[in-house]
């Protein structure tokens, strides 16, 4: 992405990641810094608006978090609700995906404007109050999702069972059903779509899918809120160029390359990696 003059790597920062930063355990400040700016300059740190609202009620954890990239320039993407329709909006129009400033935000140390300067950006959005209970309302609505996902993995599972199909619920079975999987959820999102659409169009789309598909029915983890928000948010990993995240979304980014090419560019590292 380019800023100002410079082209950058994105490298997109999961709520686990961010929060590790901010307690800064076993020195993960330095070792960030090392390894993406003084060893390999030309990375920009992003992280999206839902990760900050997550981090928020835990007031030390959020100050450390503003107190750090107050010090180094990063961006943060806009609900991925913007993102999807930017994508469908591309493939309509047949123009390539790029980041607006109504998608992504560039903070700046040297930022005085209220935009641009991390710690006022967020003071501000905070006592805004309408603008803060929208964002909230939707995190928060990601409870209810996990729920939702919870039952569909029984009920899944079930009828599975019934029909002894539990040994092809698996990548394949999902391939093979990705397009309808897409056009039925894209609905949810005001985004209709029929079968004729051309996939390679929705890198993230297919990604998003994906990553639910895997939580869902290739675990047996309790789906929770955070998890809901990974899979949301992966719709923005074909547009990046690195990404840091816990195991297992480190591992359906891995396996997804395999079909999905608009993400075989990505770097993908891990907690241990730093």
């Amino acid at each position: 992405m380019r800023i100002g003059n410079t082209d950058y790597k994105l490298l997109y920062l999961d709520t686990n990641i961010l929060r590790e930063l901010a307690l800064n355990n076993n020195d993960m400040q330095r070792k960030f810094l090392q390894r993406f700016f003084i060893d390999n300059s030309g990375y920009a740190p992003c992280y999206s608006i839902y990760n900050v609202i997550e981090l928020k009620p835990y007031n030390d954890i959020y100050e450390k978090f503003i107190t750090f990239f107050d010090m180094i320039p990063s961006l943060m993407i806009f609900p991925y609700k913007i993102i999807l329709e930017k994508e469908h909006q591309c493939a309509m129009n047949g123009t390539k995906f790029e980041f607006t400033n109504e998608m992504i935000n560039a903070f700046s140390p040297a930022g005085r404007l209220e935009g641009h300067n991390i710690r006022k950006y967020f003071d501000y959005m905070w006592s805004n109050e309408k603008l803060y209970s929208i964002n909230k309302r939707e995190v928060e609505g990601l409870s209810e999702v996990a729920e939702v996902w919870n039952n569909n993995r029984e009920e899944g599972k079930l009828t599975a069972e019934k029909m002894s199909l539990s040994n092809l619920i698996n990548d394949e079975f999902y391939k093979s059903q990705e397009k309808a999987t897409i056009v039925k959820d894209m609905k949810n999102h005001d985004i209709f779509l029929d079968d004729s659409f051309n996939v390679r169009k929705y890198p993230g789309c297919r990604i998003m899918e994906y990553s639910q598909f895997s939580r869902v029915y290739m675990t047996n983890k309790k789906i929770t809120k955070n998890d809901v928000m990974d899979v949301k948010l992966s719709c923005v990993i074909p547009y990046i160029d690195a990404v840091v995240t816990e195991k297992f979304q480190a591992e359906v980014y891995k396996k997804s390359k395999s079909f999905i090419p608009e993400i075989e560019h990505l770097e993908i590292y891990k907690l241990k990696d730093i």
